[in-house]
């Protein structure tokens, strides 16, 4: 056996965390927290009930953190982590999942 560590292989590897308080959305039903994992995953956490109004504002941000991104980086993932949703209206849903196949 080796006795070095390649830190590449592991998944305890250090990870960039970028965010700006510019990209969150704060309403009085609905927030949204985002934050970019090493330059190309967004994660985004909704909170509160999402509806229809909301959507371009999750779209607006979407655009906003990937024109933040530094040089020629791109997101190639989002991870919508929707366990603090309280609700949502049927047609916030389809918007927002037509929203991101269009994004795609």
């Amino acid at each position: 056996m080796n006795g070095s560590f390649d830190p590449r292989n592991s998944s305890f590897s250090p990870v960039e965390l970028m965010s700006d308080d510019a990209w969150n959305i704060k309403t009085f039903e609905f927030s949204n927290q985002a934050v970019v994992i090493d330059k190309k995953i967004l994660h985004s956490t909704p909170m509160g009930f999402l509806r229809s109004k909301h959507v371009p504002l999750i779209d607006k941000m979407r655009f906003q953190c990937q024109s933040d991104l530094p040089g020629n980086s791109a997101l190639n993932y989002i991870i919508i982590n929707g366990g603090r949703l309280k609700g949502t209206s049927r047609s916030a849903r389809f918007k927002l999942m037509q929203s991101l196949k269009d994004w795609a």
